[in-house]
C-alpha cells in the first residue's frame, strides 16, 4: 500500500554533544536512538509493551569477516516501560535487553515468535511484527562516486509499504546523523514533521536535553 517517509539529520556539535553523553553514562549512540524511538512509538499505541525488530550483523566467526555477503538476522527485542523508571534506568534497560538479544544471536527465532504472539494474544494483544529499527555506522569515507553510496531506487517517487508497518533507519557517518521513517499512513495517524518533532523530544529529554540542532526535510 502507498507508505510515508520523513528523513531528517543532525551533526556538527548538536551530535557531538549526544556521543558525549553517551560515553558519559556508558551505552552507545545506537541505544539512545533506540530508547527515544521505543519511547515514541510506544506512546503513539498507548502501551507500556512493545516489541521492535532490529537487525544486526551475524558475523560471529572469524571466517565470516571474509564473507562478501549480507550476513545479518531480525532480533525481535521486547521492551517494556515502567511508571516508577527514571529516564536513566529505562535506556540502561534498553542497553541492556539489546545486549543480551545479540549474545542469543542463534537463537531459534520462528519459535520465540510463536511465543511471542501466543503470549500476546492471551492478553488480549497482537504483536505489530513491521515495526522495525536499523543502524548503519559509515566508518569509512563515502565512495566518491555517488551509484556506490547509495541505493539506486532511493529515490523512488512510489514507495509501497506493508500495512501496520513503521520503520526507522539510522545511518551514521562522520560528523553527520541522518534519521528516516517510513510507515504507513492509515495506522500512524502523524505526518513527517510531527515524526521529527516528537522523537527530537524523546530523545532530547532522555538524555539530557542536549541542545540538539535537527535540520528536517520532507520526502
Amino acid at each position: 500500500m502507498p507508505g510515508a517517509s520523513h528523513r531528517w539529520s543532525m551533526g556538527g556539535a548538536a551530535l557531538q554533544e549526544l556521543i558525549e553523553t553517551c560515553r558519559r553514562e556508558r551505552y552507545s549512540l545506537f541505544v539512545a536512538l533506540l530508547s527515544a524511538q521505543v519511547k515514541l512509538l510506544a506512546g503513539l499505541l498507548h502501551t507500556d509493551d512493545i516489541v521492535l525488530n532490529v537487525p544486526i550483523s551475524n558475523r560471529v566467526q572469524a571466517d565470516d569477516r571474509r564473507v562478501i555477503a549480507n550476513l545479518s538476522m531480525l532480533l525481535h527485542v521486547r521492551f517494556t516501560l515502567s511508571a516508577g523508571q527514571t529516564d536513566r534506568e529505562f535506556v540502561r534497560q534498553v542497553r541492556d535487553r539489546m545486549l543480551a538479544a545479540i549474545a542469543h544471536r542463534q537463537y531459534d527465532y520462528a519459535s520465540l515468535s510463536d511465543a511471542l504472539g501466543e503470549d500476546a494474544a492471551a492478553r488480549g494483544r497482537r504483536i505489530h511484527w513491521l515495526m522495525g529499527c536499523s543502524y548503519l555506522d559509515d566508518r569509512l569515507p563515502a565512495p566518491p562516486d555517488p551509484v556506490l553510496a547509495e541505493r539506486l531506487d532511493e529515490d523512488s517517487p512510489t514507495l509501497d509499504v506493508p500495512r501496520t508497518a513503521c520503520t526507522f533507519a539510522y545511518r551514521h557517518g562522520g560528523d553527520r546523523l541522518e534519521v528516516t521513517a517510513t510507515w504507513d499512513p492509515d495506522a500512524w495517524k502523524v505526518d513527517g514533521a510531527a515524526f521529527a518533532d516528537q522523537f527530537l523530544d524523546a530523545l532530547g529529554a532522555l538524555h539530557g536535553r542536549p541542545s540538539l540542532g535537527w535540520r528536517s526535510s520532507a520526502r
